[in-house]
């Protein structure tokens, strides 16, 4: 399991994201070369304002709050409430939009190409110490791979 703190996360170049109404860091992906695509991708998204998501039919979505005070998100109409104890599913083709954001927020944001059967991957909460309740903030797991994500102060 490779740990990775949000200090290192906030160092990574940032790129606008695919219809430009925002930013996101590239943590980790699986591309595929020539076409830009890509089979997943794991990666540290900055919410400043409401706006639209970007469209990315046939890729299962994962979103989880890891820095911030308050996102609620609307996908397909249904408002819900991003926060950093469950992470939030939903299909890439769904119309999505940040509709409330309180401050800047910071999400972790798990994509996976959507193949023939259920999806293997998921973005949850690995644990929580007792003496360090924000030692990690998520744990993502990519069919037998896992990547550990930390939150640092």
């Amino acid at each position: 399991m490779r740990t990775v703190s949000l200090d290192e996360l906030r160092r990574l170049p940032a790129e606008p994201w695919a219809n430009g109404l925002g930013s996101t860091r590239v943590v980790a992906a699986a591309a595929n070369p020539g076409d830009g695509t890509f089979d997943w991708r794991l990666s540290l998204a900055d919410i400043d304002l409401p706006a639209d998501f970007s469209p990315f039919p046939g890729v299962d979505r994962h979103l989880l709050l890891v820095e911030g005070d308050r996102l609620e998100i609307e996908i397909d109409g249904q408002v819900t409430r991003a926060t950093p104890e469950v992470a939030i599913a939903f299909r890439g083709e769904q119309a999505t939009r940040a509709v409330t954001v309180t401050g800047a927020v910071r999400v972790l944001n798990l994509m996976t190409r959507r193949r023939s059967g259920p999806s293997r991957s998921s973005l949850e909460i690995e644990h929580e110490s007792p003496t360090d309740p924000d030692s990690v903030v998520a744990a993502v797991r990519l069919s037998e791979h896992r990547v550990a994500v930390a939150r640092v102060a």
